[in-house]
């Protein structure tokens, strides 16, 4: 009996013994892991490779096999490589992954390269006046529609007009940017694209600028319609534009909207602002004030503006109203042109505008917004034309 006991402790002990030794092994929690070809020697982890420069993970030292890089964004999706961009000039290709580096302006000077944005300042150049042969040209169509009259709470019919690129009737699957561009107190549509003169110009010209525009590739095709805000009281211009202008146009012409041939009544606000970055609002005169109004209230479906000669000297409600949004919105600005010449009688109603709100700590900065003096040009349609150049040459759509 006493033989059993003692062996019975003997068995005992060894258990105890073996289970001290068995805890002794185990490895301590949060210990470094140290690799050996890719695994931890200590507990077996494997590394996970996430990161490899000249085929070395950068965690554990493995050298991975040779891969060919798949770039998106200048970055392989594969292995997390990021490609230096050896591109001397902006607007070039990296002949590695195929990225193209835009200009980056900060006060019109390129951070990248240093390249200036050389604003028209004066009258158009000569170049721009000269028609494109007929095999180049756009086309310009005006269309009649049931729009509403949202001061007397009726429905009318209004009238815009549409500058369509070359190629639309020839690539009938492609889609264009869009400008929304306003006439002055006392014109209407018809100022920059149909009427024949004002005040010694000749709005055809409007046309021939955007063909040799388009023809020399100097901007991205777009569609340009010109609608009237005198129809409708101006303060509730961003209400017809949004609600009925913009649904008649973009459900009519190929936008980037996508919402060619869509049912009219079933288009809502909301199915515009997808498309924001395609789309630009610009105007002349007191078609400039309604830009600013356009921004306060509708700057959900416009990345890019331009004001060609006009503040908010009457429009003095609207300060409230557009510094709240643009402190508040969560939208950016791409880019807000502004311009005036300095014997314009509006000139510092503008630059004081555009001073205020240049200061309120909102969305508009020195690299997303100018202010270009047009000098000793007038209140006139060939200094509000070559606006129309800075801004289609330099601005709306380029900028980066």
């Amino acid at each position: 009996m006493k033989k059993t006991g003692t062996i019975l402790i003997l068995f005992l002990c060894l258990l105890c013994l073996f289970g001290c030794k068995a805890e002794e092994q185990e490895e301590p929690k949060g210990h470094v892991h140290e690799f050996q070809d890719g695994f931890c020697i200590h507990c077996g982890l494997m590394c996970e490779h996430d990161i490899i420069i000249n085929g070395k993970c950068k965690i554990c030292g493995k050298v991975m096999p040779a891969h060919k890089h798949h770039f998106l964004r200048g970055k392989c999706i594969e292995c997390g490589y990021e490609c230096v961009h050896d591109i001397e000039k902006c607007n070039q290709m990296c002949s590695i992954c195929g990225y193209v580096r835009e200009h980056e302006y900060v006060d019109g000077k390129c951070i990248y390269c240093g390249d200036i944005m050389n604003y028209e300042t004066g009258s158009l150049n000569s170049k721009y006046k000269s028609k494109v042969a007929d095999t180049d040209a756009g086309s310009v169509e005006k269309v009649v529609f049931q729009s509403y009259d949202y001061a007397n709470n009726n429905p009318f019919e209004n009238t815009f007009f549409v500058y369509l690129p070359n190629s639309y009737y020839k690539d009938t699957t492609k889609e264009y940017n869009v400008i929304y561009l306003l006439h002055g107190s006392g014109e209407n549509a018809a100022y920059w694209l149909a009427q024949l003169s004002y005040k010694g110009g000749y709005t055809e010209a409007t046309k021939v600028l955007l063909d040799n525009l388009h023809k020399n590739k100097e901007c991205e095709e777009t569609i340009v319609v010109t609608p009237t805000f005198n129809l409708n009281k101006s303060a509730n211009f961003h209400k017809e534009l949004i609600n009925n202008i913009m649904v008649e146009c973009e459900s009519r012409y190929r936008t980037k909207a996508g919402l060619y041939n869509k049912n009219k009544n079933e288009i809502k606000p909301e199915d515009f602002i997808s498309s924001r970055y395609y789309r630009a609002f610009a105007g002349l005169s007191y078609g400039s004030k309604i830009a600013w109004t356009i921004m306060a209230y509708d700057l959900p479906y416009f990345a890019y503006f331009g004001m060609f000669s006009g503040g908010l000297i009457d429009l003095t409600y609207l300060h409230t109203d557009l510094s709240n949004t643009l402190k508040n919105t969560e939208y950016d600005i791409k880019f807000v042109y502004n311009a005036c010449a300095t014997n314009d009688s509006l000139y510092s109603d503008h630059k004081n505008a555009y001073n205020y709100f240049m200061n309120i700590n909102g969305k508009l900065r020195e690299d997303n917004t100018c202010f270009v003096d047009k000098g000793t040009l007038g209140h006139t349609y060939n200094t509000w034309l070559s606006d129309l150049y800075n801004c289609m040459a330099l601005v709306f759509f380029k900028y980066n």
